[in-house]
């Protein structure tokens, strides 16, 4: 087995920090991380998991199967998960209008303001991030990441 040299250790590492997908991989898991720390301090039940639930709902509900879909998981991953936000008081099931065998999922009150302090989590932190590089680079960053969202979407369909 031949030793990985110190050589390709520094052009390993030069690479991580020249990659732009590296970096917003590792910049999206601390800020990710950050905030939820800060929720958790108002709503400690909340886990990693549910915060991966909470964006794909639409406001007049949605069925498992379609969660499913957005999430890019099983649907027995997700009722497991819908279920245990249900126990927490996080979302509730009902009855889908269109087919009476499926179920949609909503925001429960509680749910709503979990969302809620989760956005103006982001806000507070995008505002102190904003203060230590600029609110001109902070605006560069959002339109960038405006533009490049849908050619990653719609390069992820193609």
């Amino acid at each position: 087995m031949t030793e990985i040299t110190s050589e390709q250790i520094e052009r390993f590492e030069q690479n991580k920090q020249s990659s732009v997908a590296q970096l917003l991989f590792k910049a999206a898991r601390v800020w990710n991380e950050t905030a939820l720390k800060r929720i958790q301090q108002r709503f400690p039940t909340i886990r990693p998991a549910h915060t991966g639930v909470l964006p794909h709902l639409d406001w007049q509900g949605t069925r498992i199967t379609e969660l499913a879909v957005r999430m890019k998981v099983s649907k027995q991953a997700v009722s497991q998960l819908v279920q245990d936000m249900v126990n927490l008081d996080l979302l509730e099931l009902r009855p889908d209008v269109d087919d009476g065998r499926a179920k949609r999922v909503y925001f429960s009150q509680a749910g709503f303001d979990v969302m809620q302090e989760g956005l103006d989590t982001l806000a507070q932190m995008q505002t102190e991030i904003s203060a230590v590089i600029g609110e001109e680079s902070i605006g560069q960053l959002l339109s960038l990441l405006q533009m490049l969202l849908p050619v990653l979407e719609q390069t992820s369909q193609g």
